[in-house]
This record gives C-alpha cells, sequence and structure tokens, in this order.
C-alpha cells in the first residue's frame, strides 16, 4: 500500500542536459535552494531521496545541478534571514521541507519557485490560492485529510482498546500542528475519547512535557503531524514513550524506525522523492503559478513489534495484516 498521488497534468519528458535560459543560465549547473529544519543528520533519507529522484531525471549532482543547503536545526526563529541569505545565493528553485522554511522562502521571495516537500494544508496557510491552480510562486505536494486524525485514533484504539484518555503532543506555534489538533479533538468527539493536550514548542520541553504526561494517567499518545521539531527530536520521543509506557501513534514511519509503536501517514521519503520532478519542470520554465500540487491518496500503516513486545500489547492480526511495514 505504497504512497500514489494525484497527477493533474501531462507526462514527464527527458532530462536534456542543457537547461532552456529562462531557467538557468547557459552551462551552468541549476542551483536548489534548500531551506530545512534540523541538520543533514536528522534528514539525511530525505535528502538521499530528493537525489535519487533528481538522478531518475537524468540529473547528476556537482554537474548539471548543485543544492544549497541551510539547515536551521531548532533554530526556527533564524529562517527569516537564512532565507534571506539563500535567496542572495541566486537559486533557480527552492525546496522547503516544513512550515517554517515555507513561510519564510514566502517572505523572502516572490520570484523564485518554491516546492514544498512537505506541507499540510497550503490554502489554509495562505500559500497557495487553489491545490489546482496555486496562484504563487509555490507548488509541490500537500498532505490534505481531515480523515488523518480520526483514522490515526481509531489505529490507536484498535491497538489499545481499552484506551479512554489521550494524550496530545502540540506544538502551538506550528499552524500544521493547529489544524491537526482542531481535526483531532472532533475525531475524538466522534470515537468517545478525551484528549489532554500538552504543549511543546522547544527541545528542553520535552522531559517536562513527558513528566506532566505520566501524573495525567492517560492511556496512549497521539504526536501531531506537522511538528518539525517532533520530527527532528523523533529518537527521544519515541524513547520518552517507550520510557513512559505509553502506546504512540506517529504521523511518519520514521518515527516507528526510530523506535515509536506505530504510525499512520504519507511516505515521506516519497514525497521527498516525488519533489524532485517539480524541481525539473520549473527549471525547464514550467510556471509555479500554474504547476498543479500533489496530493497522497492512499497512507501507510507502520508497526514497531519489538515495541509492542516491551510495552506488554498484542498488536490484534486485524491491525497487522494492514500494515505496510512491521519492524521486528
Amino acid at each position: 500500500m505504497r504512497l500514489l498521488v494525484t497527477v493533474a497534468f501531462a507526462a514527464i519528458v527527458g532530462v536534456c542536459a542543457t537547461l532552456p535560459a529562462s531557467a538557468a543560465q547557459p552551462g551552468q549547473p541549476v542551483r536548489v535552494g534548500w531551506l530545512s529544519a534540523g541538520n543533514l543528520e536528522s534528514h539525511q533519507p530525505m535528502v538521499d531521496a530528493f537525489r535519487e529522484g533528481m538522478k531518475e531525471l537524468g540529473y547528476t549532482e556537482g554537474k548539471n545541478y548543485v543544492i544549497d543547503f541551510h539547515w536551521g536545526s531548532d533554530s526556527f526563529k533564524s529562517y527569516g534571514w537564512m532565507a534571506q541569505d539563500m535567496i542572495r545565493n541566486k537559486p533557480d528553485v527552492i525546496v522547503a521541507t516544513c512550515e517554517y522554511t515555507s513561510s519564510a522562502s514566502l517572505r523572502a521571495t516572490s520570484d523564485v519557485p518554491v516546492v514544498l516537500a512537505i506541507s499540510g494544508d497550503p490554502v489554509k496557510l495562505g500559500y497557495v490560492k487553489s491545490i489546482s491552480r496555486p496562484g504563487t510562486n509555490v507548488t509541490g505536494l500537500a498532505s490534505i485529510s481531515p480523515a488523518l486524525a480520526a483514522k490515526r485514533l481509531e489505529l490507536l484504539k484498535e491497538v489499545v482498546p481499552q484506551a479512554k484518555r489521550i494524550a496530545v503532543l502540540h506544538q502551538p506555534d506550528d499552524d500544521s500542528s493547529v489544524h491537526g489538533l482542531a481535526e483531532a479533538r472532533a475525531a475524538a468527539k466522534t470515537l468517545g475519547l478525551e484528549l489532554t493536550v500538552f504543549e511543546a514548542t522547544s527541545p528542553g520541553d520535552y522531559d517536562r512535557v513527558f513528566a506532566q504526561i505520566r501524573s495525567a494517567k492517560v492511556d496512549a499518545l497521539l504526536v501531531l503531524p506537522g511538528t518539525q521539531l517532533a520530527f527532528i527530536n523523533r529518537g527521544k520521543l519515541a524513547k520518552l514513550a517507550l520510557d513512559a509506557r505509553l502506546p504512540a501513534s506517529f504521523p511518519y514511519d520514521d518515527f516507528v524506525t526510530e523506535g515509536g509503536l506505530m504510525s499512520y501517514g504519507a511516505d515521506m521519503q516519497s514525497q521527498f522523492r516525488r519533489s524532485a520532478s517539480f524541481v525539473d519542470r520549473l527549471v525547464k520554465g514550467a510556471k509555479a503559478a500554474e504547476l498543479p500540487m500533489e496530493q497522497p491518496t492512499r497512507f501507510e500503516l507502520a508497526i514497531n513489534a519489538k515495541t509492542a513486545k516491551a510495552l506488554g500489547i498484542s498488536v490484534p492480526s486485524s491491525v497487522l495484516v494492514r500494515a505496510d511495514r512491521v519492524v521486528q
């Protein structure tokens, strides 16, 4: 059940060795500006996936394209000046990897096309006018599905049937997390679950927040999507949840790789690989304002069997047979 995307445009033609002057200077490699939270180590799988996508399209890094990396680590407030610095390097296209870097890129330029590798609802966030016709210098991939919150809670309930009180890890200064929380609250009412929200805005908050979660005597944990802070610290979060003896549901399978119990969401690596096709079309002259965005139509369920065993959880066979990946 791998990630599928809706493609609303013509098939991609082969990459030419020389790119049109409207996209890049003749004889010069395409310059991709990469603005991201974290660092290369935390995002290596996504960077590798993007590179694979570019290679499949006929690009060779260092020959006909280069990546100008700008990493923000956990310093989310630094993205404004980082985006400005990136623009000074005159990129042909920008790849933005989260809500923070997307908004910073848009504040820095309205001319250079921006490809969203990961985003929540770009219309609600004000990045584009519509998915089918962005109308701005932004295009790329969008993860829009209010049903995801309900599905994550449903799956958590299946794995932990006795769960009634669910802790929700929320990043209030992340717009995608704000939207995700609203969707989770609506889903919880339908499922008869009680949500208790815990806020974290920096890595230093996690130990304190998990101490509060332990005291709250909740039955399980839901980590909201869209929080780059959580993604960067996915290994720590997985360990904190396990140490607290909390069954936890995460938005991406990278958390499960790090020891999280389960995840349900779009395959991030596939999205970064797909981002390369947007870069390719943009540098060949396509206009971001007219290039329809893509949305996942299917999502992946991942289960960490080792973590389940450590928590004393017997994952139902009805869930295991639906899993796309089981970490042993």
